[in-house]
């Protein structure tokens, strides 16, 4: 609070006011005589002298000596108005001056200030008396200078009284204020300081302080000159009640300095700051306690500016719980079934590799079960869909009864499911599905209607040493499936792979174990032999189709006509399947249209083949990723064909004619395709291909022949310098400045034509060319990133890691050699890789990250958002950046949803410490909206187009100036700048 007076000047109205009222008490208590009284009593004293005058001359018995008298007792009496002598009986004997008007009787007979008697005696009677009119006395509170009064007093003690005051305390107080104790000098360097500071004695008295302490307060420093520094209603800063006991208290109390206690202060302003405190003691030379110095450093902003980081955080936090909470429910909605509770196919899939993988590399038993519900259709039709549904559930729970947690359960489609049993053979398999079949058909009718009969099929198999792959084992395991069907249905039957010449294709064992005592167990086994007829070959495209249908799969039929002559084709043959069987995939099938002339010998031992025509084979590729993957496998099988065969020190040669069909755009059965692909067949015999092989739909062999010309053009373009890199800049957000590039490849054929990335990328990819041509832009960029190094404009150049490259062998080593030969900073560079890159393998890629991670260089997760996108992934992998998509960023801004969605990723990478670069900015609102949400770094066309080198390295310095002076260059940087 503050004064308008000085402490002085208080302190002498005071005692000025305590003056004044000691007056008024002795006024009020009599001390001081009453003016009335006091004036009552002179005058009887002058008007009895008077008496005794008068009658001890006798001058009273002579009248005009009376008269005399009396005339010059009003004459010469300034308060007297008039003066008579009255006899016993009232009678005015002598007067002077009008008495009879002045006198007034007097009631009682007793005098007053203004009517005094005094009476005269003979004798003991009284014969008459003296009677004088005296001027009313002036009021004790008037004020005059003539007759004094209170008021006069009171006047003189408050101004003489606080003159006197006033100079002895200020000798007094200049005397005794214990500021003077503090030197100028030690005054001065106190007030240069930041923090406040207060300097007390021993009784906390403070005797210094600062400016700064008074400007915390907002108050003048010398107002808290000799208060007590306790007075000042300090709170605890932590529990915001009062302190137990003051830092410079407790420094003064035990002798030793008191830090880093927090406390709070409302200032004058009511303003609350927080202050740092901290006190030590002062000691005289002698040891002896003196006061205390207590430093006030206000932390009031940094306490603010914590408490809202820590709300910031919370929030993160509350917003990575409930994006990890919602990933949960994604992850459980995305990987199970809603009506079954069991793994959908593409969770089972994930699931399913891994387990194989794991049975394979430890050589463990590994059993695979197709279960079927026999005429289930029927149950839809006589009982509902509700039913139906109940139907399955009730089954799916039989199942997981049966099997254990490791085990994988899948509702494959529709009343179909899938098992996989870890660690049990085949004959443990068949035992616990024979106990899951008789489950299902006693519970049906606790459960259901007894009318419901109700029961399913089941076919098993086993992992197998040449099993190549999930797929196998699925395929085997659904024949097994349509093998009890077959049979009847309400059973259990196990398929093996053997290779055997026997033409038989299922056969019933009788020694298989009965756990129910020798009871019909509805259990069977299966055998398939490798070779055999048309029918055999048919029979297995059919099964592969039907595999092929339930997974989505493309699948290619592809029949090739051999073009041999004379007595060694057949031979010739011979070579050419061996060669086409090590070619090919396990999965794949191969059948051998074998003529007249061919002889049993020659085709001994060769895989899947069967006899159906003259010089002629037949090919199922089940799994293929897509028409350029099955052009590159009849590039290849041309190729080899077309190798010499030597037979007999003769070389013999072999053409081909390949016509290919494709399911399920070609058809979905057998004998369509078989059809079809004969029909492009002979477009190739008649001469209207201008290649060995053709589609049956044109635009297919056009789109391969498209990628097949890329495919050989990129081979040479490396080697003929066609391909060259631009560079994108990134622009950091905060401050306009360029933080680096990002190496974008580019390719410009022999002719001059610029081929698209997106064209020609996914092809360098499928065919491999990508990890000569990354290796080749990694040390272009790395060679880029040390010239711009040396010449003092150093930036980091991101470049584009392709899956492919990344799940290489020894990229990590290449990508080593290369940072080598170089001698470029690593930091400098900054690989980005896709979700892709690691989906598949994700500890192989984590493994492989932070080995490149430990060479120094930076890693980016690119196109965040298009794939999984998941919080697992960003924890595992070592990521420094995360790069949203730019299909997330274009019209982010134009709908709630959008802007929810970047400023959750934002949140989220800021939260695991990663920085956020946003790609393909191109509006200036968008900019601006990232640069609110916290976005660290952009690049788009708004900013700058991919620029060669050149340009690049002086755009860097162009924009290094528009950060300085924002809005003096271009516009869009003044909008990042700004």
């Amino acid at each position: 609070m503050r004064h308008a007076f000085s402490p002085l000047v208080r302190i002498t109205a005071s005692l000025v006011g305590m003056t004044l009222t000691l007056v008024l008490l002795a006024q009020a208590f009599r001390i001081i005589p009453d003016v009335e009284t006091e004036a009552l009593l002179n005058r009887k004293r002058t008007v009895e002298a008077l008496t005794i005058q008068l009658t001890s001359t006798r001058a009273v018995v002579d009248r005009s000596a009376t008269a005399e008298v009396l005339d010059a007792v009003v004459e010469r009496g300034p308060d007297v108005l008039s003066a008579a002598l009255r006899d016993a009986s009232g009678k005015i004997l002598v007067e002077a001056g009008n008495h009879e008007q002045f006198w007034q009787r007097i009631p009682d007979g007793r005098s007053t200030a203004e009517f005094v008697r005094a009476p005269i005696y003979s004798g003991e009677a009284e014969i008459g008396g003296i009677e004088v009119r005296f001027a009313p006395l002036p009021s004790p509170w008037a004020l005059s200078l003539h007759h004094g009064g209170i008021t006069a007093l009171l006047l003189y003690v408050t101004l003489g009284g606080g003159v006197g005051y006033f100079f002895v305390l200020r000798r007094s107080l200049r005397a005794l204020d214990p500021a003077a104790v503090i030197p100028d000098r030690v005054r001065l360097a106190m007030d240069t300081l930041v923090e406040g500071v207060i300097i007390m004695d021993e009784h906390e008295q403070v005797l210094l302080a600062n400016r700064a302490f008074g400007r915390h307060l907002e108050v003048p420093t010398h107002q808290l000159v000799g208060k007590r520094a306790s007075e000042f209603n300090w709170r605890s800063a932590e529990t915001g009640g009062s302190v137990p006991t003051l830092p410079w208290v407790k420094a003064m109390a035990t002798g030793a300095a008191v830090t880093d206690c927090m406390l709070e202060l409302r200032a004058a302003n009511d303003a609350v700051r927080t202050f740092a405190v901290n006190a030590t003691p002062v000691l005289d030379p002698n040891g002896r306690l003196r006061g205390a110095l207590a430093s006030f450093d206000d932390i009031t902003q940094m306490r603010q500016q914590n408490a809202e980081l820590q709300r910031t955080l919370t929030q993160l936090e509350e917003s990575r719980e409930a994006i990890e909470k919602h990933n949960a429910e994604l992850r459980y909605l995305a990987t199970r079934d809603p009506l079954t509770g069991c793994m959908n196919r593409r969770a089972f899939f994930e699931s399913f590799g891994r387990v194989f993988e794991d049975a394979v590399a430890k050589k463990a038993a590994l059993c695979c079960a197709m279960i079927d519900i026999d005429l289930f259709k029927q149950v839809n039709d006589q009982f509902g869909h509700g039913t139906g549904d109940r139907v399955i559930a009730f089954v799916a729970e039989a199942i997981r009864l049966h099997v254990t947690d490791e085990d994988l359960v899948c509702r494959y489609g529709g009343e179909e499911y899938c098992v996989v049993l870890v660690s049990r053979n085949l004959d443990e398999a068949a035992a616990l599905f024979d106990r899951i079949r008789k489950a299902v058909s006693r519970g049906a009718a606790q459960r259901f209607t007894s009318r419901l009969r109700l029961s399913i099929s089941c076919g098993v198999t086993e992992l197998s040493p040449e099993d190549s792959n999930p797929a196998v084992l699925l395929g085997r395991s659904d024949a097994a499936l349509y093998a009890a069907k077959a049979d009847g249905r309400d059973r259990v039957v196990t398929l093996i792979s053997e290779t055997t010449p026997e033409t038989a294709r299922r056969r019933r064992l009788t020694d298989v174990p009965d756990p129910a005592g020798g009871q019909e167990t509805g259990v069977y086994r299966a055998l398939v032999t490798a070779t055999g007829l048309i029918g055999a070959f048919r029979d297995r495209v059919t099964q592969t189709l039907a595999l092929a249908e339930r997974h989505s799969w493309t699948s290619a039929l592809l029949r090739i006509e051999l073009e041999t002559a004379g007595a060694m084709a057949p031979r010739a043959q011979k070579e050419v399947l061996e060669r086409i069987s090590a070619l090919l995939r396990r999965s794949d099938i191969l059948a051998l249209l074998l003529g007249d002339h061919a002889e049993a010998p020659d085709i001994e031992g060769l895989p899947t083949t069967s006899a159906l025509g003259p010089s002629e084979l037949g090919v199922l590729l089940p799994d293929a990723s897509d028409v350029n993957a099955i052009g590159r496998v009849v590039q290849r099988l041309i190729d080899m064909i077309g190798e010499p065969v030597n037979l007999d020190g003769q070389e013999t040669l072999v053409g081909c004619a390949i016509g290919i069909s494709v399911s399920p755009s070609d058809g979905t059965d057998v004998d369509t395709l078989m059809h079809r692909a004969e029909h492009a067949r002979r477009v190739v015999r008649t001469g209207r291909g201008v290649e060995r092989y053709a589609f049956y739909q044109p635009s297919m062999t056009e789109n391969l022949l498209s990628t097949m010309r890329i495919e050989n053009g990129l081979r040479r373009a490396l080697d003929a310098g066609e391909l060259h890199l631009l560079y994108q800049p990134q622009v950091e957000l905060a401050t306009g400045r360029v933080r680096g590039f990002e190496a974008l490849l580019r390719w410009t054929d022999a002719g001059g034509v610029p081929i698209e990335p997106d064209r020609f990328i996914p092809i360098a990819e499928s065919s491999g060319l990508i990890v000569p041509i990354g290796d080749w832009v990694l040390e272009t960029v790395c060679l880029q990133a040390r010239n711009w190094q040396h010449g003092s404009a150093a930036q980091r150049i991101a470049v584009n890691i392709s899956a492919v490259q990344i799940m290489s062998p020894a990229f990590a080593d290449r990508v080593a050699a290369i940072l080598r030969v170089t001698k470029v900073d690593p930091r400098l560079i900054d690989l980005e890789i896709t979700e892709t890159a690691f989906m598949s393998d994700i500890g192989r890629a984590a493994a492989t990250l932070r080995e490149l991670r430990g060479l120094g260089v930076h890693i980016s997760l690119d196109d965040f958002g298009t794939g999984y996108s998941s919080l697992s992934y960003l924890k595992q992998l070592p990521i420094d950046a995360l790069k949203i998509d730019s299909r997330f960023v274009k019209d982010f801004n134009e709908t709630r949803e959008g802007t929810a969605l970047v400023a959750a990723i934002v949140g989220m990478a800021h939260g695991l410490g990663i920085r956020v670069v946003a790609e393909g900015v191109e509006k200036v609102e968008v900019l601006s909206m990232l640069k609110q949400m916290g976005c660290d770094e952009a690049q788009g066309f708004l900013l700058a187009p991919a620029l060669p080198a050149s340009d690049a390295f002086a755009f860097a310095a162009i924009e290094f100036a528009v950060a300085k002076n924002a809005g003096t260059q271009r516009a869009p940087e003044a909008a990042v700048a700004g």
